[in-house]
């Protein structure tokens, strides 16, 4: 492994009534490790933090107030309780009739149903709180549609660990059993069964019900006024409040937030060029008045994972944390990084975006991001994945590459566009690339001709490329290369694990009542690398497929620029077309470009990316996974075309022949 900007460095860690939907459509860094480390930022030069100030209750999370973060600081634990409580479930907490009242498994079933929940979806999201306090709180008689929704997202699963769960392996089955006992539901389970039926990819890449679900959770956040229960003066006036006002409050909110970046920023990134926000797509009132900029300015964020497990405290005017609980926590990081991926895809909407501190993260939050995602644990032999840390590094990953691939689009020769919205008699109706209508969500960007760049205009543009242009060429090829690591936790983790002798594991969860002292001691929550790949969450799927696209520009490019060797350490490239070599003093370069840019190692990444995604959508819905088979040939096919039509002789100025 060669020194540079992305491989890792390491340090010594520190010791009511709802309509039926349609039926059309804590830091892993613990700090009792021994022999631990923490990998470092790939791209950003390692920094100390410090804290001055806390951001006060109901702050808004503007740069300014980001500037303040303890980036670094791992999360603290009262002494009293552990972060990793191994969530037992006293006994059985339903039996096997009662279960079945509610056309449930069996109790044996279900806990295994649970245990893969709470291993492949829960780290991703943490919107529940710990197994043990979800499942005490849970009545059948009004909860049993979350149930069957948890069941959805977890019935097509393949996990070694849990062979022979029992469950019917249909997604259409559980949805229409959540439709079933749809009624029963209160307003908090809805929001609740709603944002989890939104997981699932049975409704996440379904346009009519995904749509549905998105109208229904901000009808609920909207006439119940969360905006305005949540923010700091009516949080303050909360006095002599039970644990469970507490759970349901604290679970509220979670959803409330969880609504904002998954279903306003990040679907904005799902549908693809020119990432319109919901609001101006569904043609209804009630999607216009989608307030994502009013939740973000007013809403107080949510405590900690390891605050939210413990539940110890009771929240009162007098109690002194109340002024601590907006500190800045996982939760908090992300929803920076939403913020800052949404004015990104808002720039881009508007064609003004520019690279200043509101599409970039504060340097302290994305330092601790960097150095938090994963911990090495030397003594278990073990990649310790913080799942929230680690989307919140794939959410960073997405805005730098949709900001740079957008200030370089002149020579980003596959394009972002998965469709067009066609406002039709108050419906979402979508066509692809092709023309063919479809009701579900593709992933990966239609390839084709009209789409392409003029390549015979690509030397005259790159050799009047101005300083700027220059710069972000150098950015975009290392976010590029930054989120290809993501993709093998062994190529992130250095040399340290390169022999991939290591396990990996994804948490802070609890699936079972064993005994072990901390959570990633659970020999069944580990996994080697490709089987790791079903734990990564759906924005790593989602940035996947931006990434392919990227890289397959930046093979491209390999065929009119090449990067050569600077002892200071300055950008010096070699035109091909026009046979000229140009050194750029005032754009830094990394001196791993030099190998890395080489089309047979952008070739390797496309590859990897590919393997991840026909891994991850294996057992998707028909239509996504034959949809997304044909576009990954698709653009494999019109890459080799392109390399192979382009001539390096100084005299070319693009392709021989006709484009393909």
């Amino acid at each position: 492994m060669k020194p540079g900007y992305y491989h890792a460095t390491f340090t010594p860690a520190p010791v009511s009534s709802v309509p039926s939907a349609p039926s059309a459509p804590s830091i892993v860094s613990d700090q009792s490790y021994s022999g631990s480390e923490v990998a470092d930022s790939r791209y950003c030069p390692t920094r100390g933090s410090s804290v001055s100030e806390q951001p006060k209750l109901g702050q808004p999370l503007t740069s300014a107030v980001a500037t303040t973060i303890a980036a670094a600081s791992p999360i603290s634990h009262p002494p009293s309780v552990s972060p990793y409580d191994t969530g037992a479930v006293d006994d059985q907490p339903w039996t096997d009739r009662e279960l079945a009242k509610y056309d449930l498994p069996r109790w044996s079933q279900m806990d295994v149903v649970l245990k893969l929940f709470y291993k492949h979806i829960h780290p991703n999201h943490m919107v529940l709180p710990d197994r043990k306090s979800f499942v005490r709180r849970l009545s059948l008689n009004v909860d049993a549609a979350v149930l069957h929704s948890i069941i959805l997202n977890v019935c097509l699963i393949e996990d070694p660990m849990f062979p022979n769960v029992g469950i019917k392996a249909d997604e259409c089955y559980w949805f229409s059993l959540v439709d079933k006992h749809w009624e029963n539901l209160n307003y908090l389970s809805v929001l609740l069964c709603s944002t989890l039926l939104c997981k699932s990819t049975y409704v996440r890449y379904n346009l009519p019900k995904l749509n549905f679900y998105n109208k229904l959770m901000w009808g609920i956040i909207d006439r119940n006024k969360c905006m305005e229960i949540f923010n700091s003066e009516n949080y303050v006036k909360s006095e002599h409040v039970t644990k469970r006002q507490v759970y349901e409050r604290e679970l509220l909110l979670r959803l409330v937030w969880s609504f904002y970046i998954n279903n306003l920023v990040l679907l904005r990134l799902s549908r693809g060029f020119p990432y319109d926000r919901l609001g101006n797509i569904l043609d209804d009132e009630e999607s216009k008045r989608f307030e994502s900029t009013k939740l973000y300015n007013q809403l107080i964020v949510p405590l900690s994972i390891s605050e939210f497990w413990e539940s110890q405290w009771v929240l009162t005017r007098h109690d002194p944390r109340i002024k601590e609980l907006a500190h800045v926590s996982e939760n908090c990081c992300m929803v920076l990084c939403a913020r800052v991926l949404e004015n990104v895809l808002d720039g881009i909407v508007k064609d003004n975006l520019v690279d200043d501190e509101s599409t970039q993260l504060d340097p302290d939050i994305q330092h601790s991001i960097d150095t938090k995602y994963m911990v090495i644990n030397h003594e278990e032999r073990l990649l310790c994945f913080h799942s929230f840390m680690f989307n919140n590094k794939l959410i960073s990953s997405a805005a730098a590459l949709l900001k740079f691939s957008y200030f370089m689009h002149d020579i980003m020769s596959f394009k972002l566009f998965k469709r067009d919205f066609i406002k039709q008699d108050g419906t979402d109706t979508t066509t692809n690339a092709s023309g063919g209508n479809s009701q579900f969500l593709p992933l990966v960007a239609d390839v084709s001709v009209t789409n392409m760049c003029d390549f015979e205009e690509y030397p005259k543009i790159i050799s009047n490329f101005t300083v700027d242009q220059w710069r972000n060429f150098v950015k975009l090829f290392i976010a590029a290369f930054d989120f290809s690591q993501l993709m093998d936790p062994y190529v992130a983790a250095g040399q340290v694990a390169s022999n991939e002798s290591y396990d990996i594991t994804f948490g802070p969860t609890v699936i079972d009542d064993s005994k072990y002292a901390k959570w990633y001691q659970n020999p069944k929550l580990r996994s080697k690398s490709s089987a790791g790949w079903s734990r990564y969450g759906d924005a790593a799927l989602e940035v996947s497929g931006i990434n392919l696209i990227v890289l397959a520009s930046l093979a491209v490019l390999t065929k009119y620029i090449q990067i050569l060797p600077e002892p200071t350490g300055a950008l010096k490239v070699h035109l091909v077309a026009t046979n000229e070599t140009k050194t750029i003093p005032e754009v830094q370069a990394p001196s791993c470009l030099v190998d890395d840019a080489k089309l047979d190692n952008i070739e390797s990444k496309i590859r990897s990316h590919q393997d991840f995604i026909k891994s991850r959508i294996r057992s998707s819905s028909g239509p996504l996974y034959l949809n997304t088979l044909a576009k990954l040939d698709r653009i494999k096919n019109y890459l080799d075309e392109i390399l192979q039509s382009i001539r390096t002789e100084p005299s070319n100025t693009g392709l021989s022949g006709t484009n393909p």
